[in-house]
This record gives C-alpha cells, sequence and structure tokens, in this order.
C-alpha cells in the first residue's frame, strides 16, 4: 500500500531508494531507478516545504490583516464620537457626508464596508479640518494611514491565500508523482 501521509511517504520513497542503490543492478531495474526515485523524493520534499512555508506566510498575513482591521474598527467608533456633538447623536442624513450612509451610526458588518468607511473619513475630515480631534488622533491623516495599512492587509491577506493554493498544487502534482513512481516500481519488482 502507497501511503497517503507525506511523511510516511517520503520514508518509503527514502527507503526504496536505499534499497534501489543496493540492488538494482542485480535485479535489472530499468524504468524506475535510484536516481528517478530520488529526485521525485526532492521534488515532492521541495514542494512540500514551499507549501508548509505558503501556510505559515498566510497565517501572518491574516493577523496582519486582522490587527489592520481591529485598529479601523478602534478608529471608526471614535471618529462617530466625536462627531455626534457636530453631526448628532442619532443617524440623521448629516451623517451621509461621514461616510455612515446606512440609516445606523453602527461600525459596518464587512471589511470592504469599514475600508471604505474609512476613507469616506479620511475625505471628510480633509473637507471639514475643524471637526478633526488631533488629541485623539481622529484625523484625516489618520484615517488614511488606517486605510493604507488595512488595504495592504488585505491585499496581503488574499495574496497569501492564492499563494498557499498554488503551492498546495504544486506539492499534491509533486506529491501524486512520487506515489506514481513507488506504483511503477512495485510494478517493476513484480
Amino acid at each position: 500500500t502507497i501511503p497517503r501521509g507525506v511523511n510516511e511517504l517520503f520514508s518509503l520513497a527514502e527507503k526504496a531508494g536505499d534499497g534501489l542503490d543496493t540492488h538494482q543492478a542485480t535485479i535489472g531495474i530499468m524504468h524506475n531507478t535510484e536516481a528517478l526515485m530520488r529526485a521525485d523524493l526532492a521534488t515532492a520534499r521541495t514542494a512540500n516545504n514551499l507549501y508548509q512555508t505558503a501556510k505559515a506566510d498566510r497565517s501572518a498575513a491574516t493577523d496582519n490583516q486582522s490587527a489592520a482591521d481591529a485598529n479601523a474598527v478602534k478608529f471608526i467608533s471614535s471618529a462617530r464620537d466625536a462627531l455626534k456633538p457636530r453631526l448628532g447623536t442619532r443617524w440623521s442624513p448629516a451623517w451621509n457626508a461621514a461616510g455612515f450612509i446606512n440609516p445606523s451610526l453602527a461600525v459596518p458588518g464587512t471589511l470592504a464596508e469599514r475600508m471604505e468607511l474609512l476613507k469616506s473619513l479620511e475625505l471628510y475630515f480633509t473637507a471639514h479640518p475643524a471637526h478633526e480631534v488631533a488629541s485623539l488622533s481622529i484625523t484625516a491623516a489618520q484615517a488614511a494611514t488606517l486605510h493604507d495599512a488595512f488595504s495592504t492587509g488585505v491585499s496581503g491577506s488574499n495574496a497569501a491565500r492564492s499563494d498557499q493554493a498554488a503551492k498546495r498544487g504544486a506539492r499534491d502534482t509533486a506529491i501524486e508523482a512520487l506515489q506514481k513512481r513507488l506504483r511503477c516500481l512495485i510494478g517493476e519488482l513484480e
């Protein structure tokens, strides 16, 4: 039986390579030689290593996105509270200019909505600098900084997800080739 687990598969291929080193000439193995087995094993190990690295990179990118999102939520909440004396404590059309276009002052529920609200707050504070509260870092510049970090975090997370999927595909292809090499060796030995 050819193992499905990566570690077990690599161990079996290593043992097959060792056996081929010792016996391939005596047995007359011609199509699934030690060199081919070790090449397929090396390719599979490299592909697996790249995939494992991509998994770790995705985790880090997701953490960066989460941190940027948390900072965005804090800023949006603080900016909303700072604007209440000027725009009212309940939603009204006056809040549209600040980016609260839904009939609510709640922090939006999706990443895309929060990112867009940050940009809207940046534009609002740029147009209304008297409404900024510099002592609390509720400024157009801070909104721009947080928006850029958030956008970078989301883009990085998306790129890491795509990279991980591509590396997993490459790893799976290399694993299948190694499994096939072992099946062919068994066939040749028979």
